[in-house]
């Protein structure tokens, strides 16, 4: 009998210490999955443009090298990498000042989502801002070819150019309405013997000699200050983006 109690203390002594270990097991867990999220949400923060809520040039970089691998591996439909930028913007960002071009950054960054995403509803394709500071974008369009690329793009950006975007200034003193604006685009076909940057660098150059043609024609953004209740009666009109009323949130 006394054999038997010990042998029966003993395995309640285990058993204690295997529910010990369980639950530092189980707190060690959740301080690994608390971690893992704090870095994950890390990671959104720095791929994320906080003026536009699309990616950003890191995170466009890094799925367009995983969008090469995926086709140097599979042999799949070809992808196309574009660059955009907003023509005369310099001008725009003198006439109506930084923070209100900020806005009309965000306007525009909100069409070419929607123009994106909508085109094709595939989740898979990206339009990020290339560049915090200034006009660029940059799409990866999955599964497709050149020739149905710029059908396409010709059709966003003269949808881009139909809508009149409503800006005012941080102290409500200042209202504009933007018509006209002009985006200048270059695509690439994916080159799979080369890495994300060199596909971008020459879509950008493809941009860059478009955007040098186009300046030529002198087709300018024509911006309009109006009065307060003018801007609140333009609110309801049609292709009308009131880039006061956009929510800055992740987009991806």
């Amino acid at each position: 009998m006394p054999h038997e109690r010990n042998i029966e203390r003993r395995s309640r002594q285990k058993g204690s210490k295997i529910n010990e270990l369980m639950q530092q097991i189980k707190k060690q867990d959740a301080v690994i999955n608390t971690l893992a999220n704090e870095l994950t949400e890390h990671r959104i923060l720095l791929e994320t443009d906080a003026k536009t809520g699309l990616p950003n040039g890191t995170y466009f970089e890094r799925k367009l090298n995983e969008a090469i691998q995926e086709l140097r591996e599979s042999k799949a439909p070809s992808s196309v990498v574009i660059a955009l930028d907003v023509n005369y913007f310099k001008s725009l960002n003198n006439i109506i000042g930084g923070i209100p071009a900020d806005r009309l950054i965000a306007g525009i960054a909100t069409v070419l989502r929607k123009e994106i995403r909508g085109s094709r509803n595939k989740a898979a394709d990206i339009v990020a801002r290339s560049n915090q500071a200034g006009d660029e974008f940059s799409i990866l369009l999955l599964d497709t070819t050149p020739d149905k690329v710029e059908s396409r793009l010709n059709g966003i950006i003269n949808g881009i150019k139909g809508i009149t975007y409503l800006v005012k200034s941080p102290d409500n003193r200042h209202y504009y309405a933007i018509k006209n604006v002009t985006i200048a685009w270059g695509a690439k076909l994916i080159d799979t013997t080369l890495d994300a940057k060199a596909n971008l660098h020459v879509a950008e150059q493809t941009m860059h000699e478009q955007k040098n043609k186009q300046h030529k024609h002198k087709d300018l953004p024509i911006v309009q200050e109006i009065s307060q209740p003018e801007y609140i009666r333009l609110q309801k009109g049609k292709n009308v983006v009131d880039t006061a009323s956009i929510s800055i949130d992740r987009a991806f």
